[in-house]
């Protein structure tokens, strides 16, 4: 994915540490699956509760994403620095 990523000039979505590091410092635009739902919740495609919900199933399948963001997305999305929403 980063390959055609870097290949293509496109932006690649990965939650993996190193796989962001190299993306970036290879120049592709590296994006998370957790930016991508909040923007999914800012642009009015999702609701807070359709996109907690996404959040949810997707760590009960096995997705690695902070304990907080999974306890409560936009709690956690509103302490980030800067702020997501």
């Amino acid at each position: 994915m980063l390959a055609w990523a870097e290949a293509h000039g496109a932006a690649a979505y990965v939650d993996d540490q190193v796989a962001c590091n190299v993306g970036r410092s290879r120049g592709v635009r590296v994006h998370r699956t957790l930016q991508l739902v909040v923007a999914a919740y800012r642009d009015g495609v999702l609701s807070e509760s359709k996109a907690q919900e996404l959040i949810s199933n997707l760590a009960d399948m096995d997705a690695r994403f902070p304990v907080a963001a999974r306890e409560n997305l936009f709690e956690w999305a509103r302490s980030r620095n800067p702020p997501l929403i």
